[in-house]
């Protein structure tokens, strides 16, 4: 019926590929945990200016004074919002880059676990 090597080289696949969801799983998890945080960063900060906005419109009593400090409000959120971008797009850039690793990785593992199966195929 099947051969100890036939038995081997399907543990090995089936052992290689809850390795491949593994990582996979892992990989997914670190990126939406970077990803939830960032975003809970971004509202925090949004939140925090609005808060600070009102401050400033409760506070001030000349309209000068008023439209200075809020622009330099409207300066500092567009600066904390091209950060944001930044960091947003520096992070899909080091998922891409893991993701395309794993992939490789685990077609190369397909690759030799195929030549296995036919060098056992070849055998019988």
């Amino acid at each position: 019926m099947f051969n100890q090597d036939y038995i081997n080289m399907v543990s090995e696949f089936n052992k290689n590929a809850a390795d491949a969801a593994k990582r996979m799983g892992d990989f997914n998890q670190r990126t939406i945990e970077m990803f939830v945080g960032k975003q809970t960063e971004v509202a925090n900060g949004c939140y925090e200016a609005g808060i600070k906005n009102f401050k400033l419109f409760s506070q001030v009593k000349d309209p000068k004074e008023f439209i200075s400090l809020q622009s330099d409000l409207v300066r500092e959120c567009s600066e904390k919002f091209v950060k944001n971008i930044r960091d947003n797009s520096d992070m899909l850039v080091a998922a891409r880059d893991e993701f395309t690793k794993i992939v490789e990785e685990n077609a190369q593992v397909v690759g030799d676990t195929l030549k296995k199966a036919n060098a056992v195929a070849v055998q019988k």
